[in-house]
């Protein structure tokens, strides 16, 4: 089973942001602040306590990312490229792929595949059919959806990566 998540504001400045799980959309999973200053995002879970953290840096492609204490390198593959990799702890260091793509008709996507170019997760912007402050939905494949360190470090990556504070 794919574990999906539904990602949504929690004010019009994007600045609070909510993930609660699809199937019961009223159990938060994490809160995320965004701020203008060091660290740009951090991620809460649904306790309180602080899971990861995000900074990125003006005039480079270079993102920090710390998850559980572990600092993780993102890497952009070129200057012009929206590709990231990185090397995740939880999966004894595999790199894994994000692949983000916007467009005018299917909005903001992301996904992420393994070093086996399996899916890890994939990302789709709001529909219709979702509520008014819905940004979107996150989907976690059934392989990686019951390891919570594995998802911890996922949600953290993604929503670092498709935050409105990514300056790279």
């Amino acid at each position: 089973m794919v574990s999906q998540m539904l990602v949504r504001y929690q004010d019009w400045k994007c600045k609070n942001i909510l993930v609660v799980d699809a199937n019961f959309p009223e159990d938060i999973l994490y809160t995320i602040d965004n701020h203008w200053s060091s660290p740009h995002v951090i991620v809460k879970s649904a306790f309180g306590a602080e899971i990861g953290n995000t900074t990125f840096h003006t005039l480079t492609s270079r993102i920090d990312v710390v998850v559980q204490n572990q600092a993780i390198e993102v890497k952009r593959k070129s200057v012009f490229s929206s590709s990231y990799t990185c090397a995740l702890p939880s999966l004894q260091g595999a790199t894994v792929i994000f692949k983000v793509s916007a467009g005018q008709t299917q909005g903001f996507k992301l996904s992420c595949l393994d070093d086996k170019a399996m899916p890890v997760v994939r990302t789709s912007g709001a529909s219709l059919g979702d509520s008014m402050n819905s940004i979107g939905k996150l989907e976690i494949a059934e392989e990686y959806a019951g390891r919570q360190e594995v998802r911890d470090e996922i949600v953290v990556l993604v929503l670092s990566l498709t935050s409105p504070n990514v300056t790279g």
